[in-house]
């Protein structure tokens, strides 16, 4: 019983290093096949990417070997670094000399209101630099008062952390229920310290700066229920939270 378990262990560590060596022989072979050398570059899924400039990017690897360079992690690298609004490449390839590239964008979060327009991914990237006939999707934040220098390639990654953080606590408070928040205003350098969010109605909630904002969207909440349930009818100018532990309300 002893022997059989000993052969029977022998042989599959022959059938491993037979499989393991067959794979690399196989990969060696199709690394240096010079039917697999780039030619062609095929781009699939770009809207803010520009894909004649991915093409470019990959073809000044022309004529190397395609298998070769999809292992090529410093590839990938400079792929990602070269078009920061890319979030994810498949890359493929079609026999037998086209590189194929399946790419998945960052998603629009806000527009930076700055002349040009500036439509950014939540990390700050900037997806594109759009005109004001621009279709913007509903989900899209508005943002107003910040200087063009604080919005060129990559917005700041703390003022879209903060911009973010409020775009978080308006869903998920109740005061979104009935509600499309579309304007945030900030201060010209981007430092979060007057905030606004403007309803689509123009109704103004002044947030002021951007510490607690949980309990400052309770209390608007709370004010907000109060005046539907007293005087719904009226017609409400804004809501300021900057004083704390109160609200204030402006009809008009």
């Amino acid at each position: 019983m002893t022997n059989f378990k000993r052969r029977r262990r022998f042989t599959l560590l022959f059938l491993f290093t037979c499989a393991i060596s067959a794979l690399t022989w196989g990969l060696t072979t199709l690394v240096h096949l010079p039917e697999l050398q780039l030619k062609k570059v095929l781009i699939l899924g770009t809207h803010y990417t520009s894909p004649d400039s991915i093409s470019e990017f990959c073809l000044q690897h022309q004529d190397k070997n395609i298998i070769g360079l999809l292992l090529n992690r410093k590839f990938r690298q400079n792929l990602y670094g070269e078009f920061p609004q890319i979030d994810e490449v498949q890359f493929g390839f079609q026999w037998p000399n086209t590189l194929t590239l399946a790419i998945t964008e960052k998603k629009p979060f806000a527009v930076f209101m700055t002349s040009p327009l500036k439509l950014c991914s939540k990390d700050g990237t900037v997806l594109q630099i759009i005109d004001s006939s621009f279709p913007v999707g509903k989900s899209c934040i508005h943002i107003f008062g910040v200087s063009e220098k604080w919005v060129q390639k990559q917005v700041p990654e703390p003022l879209m952390q903060k911009v973010a953080s409020i775009a978080d606590c308006l869903h998920k408070s109740n005061v979104t229920a009935n509600i499309v928040f579309k304007h945030v205003w900030l201060s010209p350098a981007g430092n979060m310290d007057d905030v606004v969010v403007l309803k689509e109605n123009g109704t103004a909630f002044k947030i002021g700066p951007t510490h607690d904002l949980e309990s400052k969207f309770q209390r608007l909440n709370a004010m907000l229920s109060h005046i539907k349930a007293t005087e719904p009818s009226k017609s409400i100018q804004y809501i300021d939270l900057r004083v704390p532990n109160k609200v204030i309300v402006k009809y008009g």
